[in-house]
């Protein structure tokens, strides 16, 4: 096997397990007569796509869909391009107004790492707190005092702030 190969591996198995399995799923389910609450699915074959071909929400969905892109879609990525090659020049103004834009990325993520700072502090943090109990009474297994779960805890931290700074977008 050519060694080139083996560098695909890894995104291939990715783009199989996430993309193509998914949608062959979604077909295979598509041919039945699924339900959650029961055990049994039918095969009912195109049934499922001549229903939904002669309902009128499925027009109106598509319709939509079809607006969306056509029309929302290039008129934010033209403002985004005006705005970009409009900033590129190096005049005082743009430099504010690229410190302006850029001013709320910068200022979430400095804010987050107030928050987390006085939520992980040991004296005031309700999440140290919470964990220090949580060892006192035998009931946390990821937080305990030993030298592995200190090294753990820069790692918890990462994982808390990225969660927070994900869950705000």
């Amino acid at each position: 096997m050519a060694p080139g190969y083996l560098f695909l591996f890894p995104s291939a198995a990715i783009l199989l397990v996430f993309v193509v399995y998914p949608i062959a799923q979604s077909l295979w389910m598509s041919l039945h007569n699924w339900s959650l609450f029961s055990s049994s699915h039918p095969f009912v074959g195109l049934a499922n796509y001549r229903t939904m071909w002669h309902d009128p929400r499925f027009w109106n969905a598509l319709r939509n869909t079809a607006v969306y892109t056509a029309v929302v879609v290039p008129v934010q990525v033209g403002i985004g391009l005006a705005l970009a090659v409009a900033l590129q020049r190096n005049s005082l103004v743009n430099k504010f107004l690229r410190s302006v834009f850029f001013f709320p990325v910068i200022s979430a993520l400095a804010t987050m790492g107030i928050v987390w700072k006085f939520l992980l502090d040991p004296q005031i943090g309700i999440i140290d707190l919470s964990e220090q109990q949580a060892i006192e009474a035998g009931h946390c297994c990821w937080c305990n005092t030993s030298p592995m779960s200190a090294a753990n805890k820069p790692g918890r931290t990462s994982a808390r702030t990225q969660l927070s700074e994900y869950s705000q977008r």
